[in-house]
């Protein structure tokens, strides 16, 4: 899964898991603290369908998948309890309840 690993200041992101065969999702920036805003950039998913980022399960941000199958763009903050420590990032197609 997506894994988002943090220290006290300032947080390291790294992406270690796409949920849809052939999918990518990659975050940016790849450090910072909690309230900062990340992009989650997902490429390779179905096109114009509905998608949820999550932050330990818990949903961050929505967006669209876009007509293009080259990528998009959802930002997302970083939950302003967020503490030091891994945590998991993941898109999902909200349509197909597919994670």
């Amino acid at each position: 899964m997506p894994h988002l690993t943090t220290m006290k200041s300032p947080m390291n992101l790294r992406t270690l898991f796409a949920p849809v065969a052939a999918a990518t999702l990659t975050l940016n920036p790849t450090s910072g603290v909690p309230g900062i805003t990340v992009n989650a950039h997902g490429a390779g998913y179905p096109t114009n369908q509905p998608i949820s980022v999550k932050w330990d399960g818990a949903p961050v941000a929505t967006g669209n998948s876009g007509s293009e199958r080259r990528g998009f763009d959802i930002p997302f903050v970083v939950p302003a309890g967020a503490v030091p420590g891994s945590h998991t990032v993941t898109m999902c197609v909200t349509t197909s309840g597919a994670t």
